[in-house]
């Protein structure tokens, strides 16, 4: 400890005080990088660019570990604006092309990372210099200014703990991440063959209803679940007759109309799909449906009490140019 003391001390007689200072400001990591390049900023009376490779790969965390808090509050504030304004709110507002965005989202991610590879160096070197003043101010003797400077400098330690913080946070994400995975895996299963009306009373339920369901953007239909195929087979079940007005009547009351836009494989083409539908006032609803080709998205619009009102659905929802298939499920 004397000779690293000894050694530290024979090394700040060597350096001019500028240069001491510096030393003392950047602190243990990664001195030998930054001394250079603030004394050619000192030669030069500006501070130029040059690039960081931390700043640019890993800039919050640079920026919290070199306790740049001006600049992290200000990077932290522009990537969230940039976000909501062009990527949020613009985007609702201008309706980018797919292309625009892309062409958007790769520029900004440029930006993120290039902008503080480039000026990280004389941030720093800026924070470092006022740090210094601050410390000259306030000690006459260059040896306390140092001692002060050291203390308020970047440790190894440091660098540890936000690795760490990093590496917690990360895990709560993916835990995160797959405790909604799960509830939502659960909240989506098929349920179709528990509902009323998939075994109707005194026959079984025709199986080519749902084979009826156009899928929009997959090529192929395969049955809704296993669950609802083994629904389709149950045996009927015999009651006591009635009437043809009695009969009429249930099924009028217990069997509505439903009209089955599509199953679709990309929920974001669901989406569009019920929105466009929501805004022709028709009475879209969907539902996520577990089948052997995948999690897929039907959206259907109804119950409708009469096969005329889901007729006249059709035309609206063709009008819309959506597929429209009547069922009584």
């Amino acid at each position: 400890m004397t000779t690293a003391a000894n050694f530290t001390a024979a090394q700040a007689a060597e350096e001019d005080v500028t240069t001491s200072l510096y030393r003392a400001a950047i602190g243990p990591v990664s001195t030998p990088y930054y001394l250079p390049i603030f004394t050619r900023f000192e030669e030069a009376e500006h501070a130029g660019i040059s690039w960081n490779t931390a700043a640019s790969l890993t800039t919050l965390n640079w920026l919290v570990f070199r306790k740049l808090w001006g600049a992290a509050l200000a990077y932290v504030g522009i990537v969230v604006a940039i976000v909501l304004l062009v990527f949020g709110i613009g985007s609702l507002e201008v309706q980018y092309s797919e292309t625009l965005m892309v062409a958007l989202g790769l520029g900004f991610i440029l930006a993120a990372f290039v902008l503080p590879g480039l000026y990280g160096n004389a941030v720093l070197h800026r924070e470092s210099r006022r740090r210094m003043a601050a410390a000259a101010e306030a000690h006459a003797d260059v040896q306390d200014a140092r001692t002060q400077l050291t203390r308020q400098a970047s440790t190894r330690q440091r660098a540890v703990a936000i690795a760490v913080a990093n590496v917690a946070f990360w895990l709560l994400v993916l835990l995160a991440y797959l405790q909604f995975t799960a509830v939502d895996n659960l909240a989506v299963m098929p349920q179709s063959a528990l509902e009323p009306g998939n075994v109707v009373v005194g026959r079984a339920v025709d199986a080519t209803a749902s084979a009826s369901l156009p899928i929009a953007d997959a090529p192929t239909l395969a049955p809704t679940s296993a669950l609802e195929t083994t629904a389709s087979a149950v045996e009927p079940t015999p009651v006591k007759a009635t009437t043809v007005t009695e009969a009429a009547t249930a099924d009028k009351v217990e069997k509505p109309y439903f009209v089955n836009v599509g199953l679709f494989a990309k929920p974001e083409n669901a989406a569009g799909a019920h929105t466009k539908l929501l805004a022709a006032q028709l009475p879209s609803v969907t539902k996520k449906l577990k089948t052997s080709k995948g999690l897929l998205t039907r959206v259907r619009v109804g119950p409708f009490n009469s096969q005329s009102q889901a007729q006249t659905a059709v035309e609206k929802i063709k009008a819309l140019q959506l597929d429209a298939v009547i069922v009584q499920p």
